[in-house]
């Protein structure tokens, strides 16, 4: 009798590792829709061809507007407005090639959200650009304008639309073609991660410690 139980008991407790197993292994395994392959791998195609040579080109042509607005700026001396008409050109074609897969993105199957995200975070940095270098080159005060704010608006973040765009493949790539690294590597990856945010983090709450301690002793101190 004993052994049947201790039989029964072993019998269920496969059955159920093995039901767990078999959902994890369904859920690791799923199959990806036709449709999501097919937009994935359009995506990608357009990210790394057109779009990458083209915004490769207009960070270069905006970093050199950017120099030549903050001399502008400083000495008057006129700005060279030929980089300003190109780099508008080019943000203007990029836009005309990522709006539509964009639109497309924000219609298709829930798998595809995270190279959605990305795609649209692209976007959105080619709109800020276009808009940004509007702003400095044609301001609503020009002599009120500050060199220090061209730096800061465009100079300080003249890499962000390229790195927006890596960000997008990458997207693309983990879902057409996985991670690249197994799992344990990926945590070690996430632990590493993890430390480097929990040492910012207990920085921070130090600092603003600190600052509110301050604030509250020089406030009683001149009481």
């Amino acid at each position: 009798m004993e052994n049947f139980a201790v039989g029964l008991a072993t019998s269920i407790l496969g059955g159920i590792i093995l039901a767990i197993l078999g959902k994890w292994q369904g859920w690791w395994l799923r199959s990806k829709s036709e449709p999501s392959i097919d937009l994935a791998t359009r995506t990608l195609k357009i990210l790394d061809g057109d779009a990458g040579e083209k915004t490769n080109e207009m960070v270069n042509l905006t970093k050199q507007l950017g120099d030549s607005l903050v001399a502008f700026y400083k000495t008057k001396t006129p700005y060279k407005e030929h980089l300003e008409t190109e780099a508008l050109f080019l943000l203007n074609e990029l836009l005309d090639l990522i709006k539509p897969i964009s639109t497309e993105l924000s219609a298709a199957n829930p798998e595809l959200d995270e190279l959605k995200r990305a795609v649209n975070s692209y976007q959105k940095g080619l709109e800020w650009r276009s808009q940004i270098i509007k702003h400095l080159c044609h301001p609503p005060n020009p002599p009120a304008m500050d060199p220090g704010h061209v730096r800061d608006q465009l100079l300080s973040k003249n890499l962000l639309p390229h790195e927006l765009l890596k960000a997008a493949q990458g997207e693309a790539a983990i879902f057409l073609r996985g991670h690249g690294v197994n799992w344990f590597k990926r945590q070690n990856y996430r632990r590493d991660i993890v430390k480097k945010h929990r040492a910012k983090y207990k920085e921070a709450v130090a600092h603003d410690y600190r600052s509110v301690l301050q604030q509250t002793s020089l406030h009683k101190a001149r009481k």
